[in-house]
């Protein structure tokens, strides 16, 4: 649902296309993205044809999934595997970052045409499933953070350094200081 926080919490959208959990909610340029435990990663655009309404109105403009068996057993069947974070990095070009239960980091990026958006990358990086992921502006390093209680840094497809928590705790959340970097 999106609501106004100015006037109070109530809905003024909502939006309709999962069949299950919000797990991620992401957002970008024109876009905005959800994953959700029927498996599927929406990709939902603005179709409103004036784009002046105050509160657009996004409709799923494309469903992928971490296996593409998922995409034929239909949205009903039971998923395996779900997307459980997302990164967007603006650009030239936009490019979404999907990490996955399995440890998988999808890389997405849109066609020629800019309408669809196909896997160009999919690499296991963990061994349990993606919690958090972040990227540094301007560079092409991705953090990720996983259950398997490791956080690693992926610099153009190559896992760069890792680093285990001692204490056998999962890590819950990263942020990037473009001050200090």
């Amino acid at each position: 649902d999106v609501s106004n926080p100015r006037q109070g919490i109530h809905c003024v959208h909502s939006l309709h296309g999962h069949g299950g959990t919000i797990l991620a909610l992401e957002s970008g340029p024109d876009v905005l993205l959800s994953t959700s435990t029927d498996g599927f990663l929406c990709i939902w655009r603005d179709q409103t044809p004036a784009k002046l309404l105050r509160y657009p109105a996004f409709s799923v403009c494309q469903k992928l999934a971490p296996d593409k068996s998922q995409l034929l057993a239909g949205a009903r069947s039971p998923k395996e595997t779900w997307f459980l974070s997302l990164f967007v990095r603006k650009g030239e070009m936009l490019t979404i970052f999907a990490g996955d239960s399995d440890g998988y980091v999808h890389i997405l990026k849109s066609d020629m045409q800019g309408e669809a958006f196909v896997v160009v990358w999919k690499e296991k990086i963990h061994d349990r499933g993606i919690s958090r992921l972040i990227g540094v502006p301007m560079e092409a390093i991705l953090f990720t953070l996983s259950y398997d209680q490791r956080f690693k840094r992926v610099d153009n497809g190559h896992v760069t350094f890792e680093e285990s928590n001692r204490c056998g705790a999962v890590f819950t959340d990263i942020s990037w200081d473009p001050t200090f970097q």
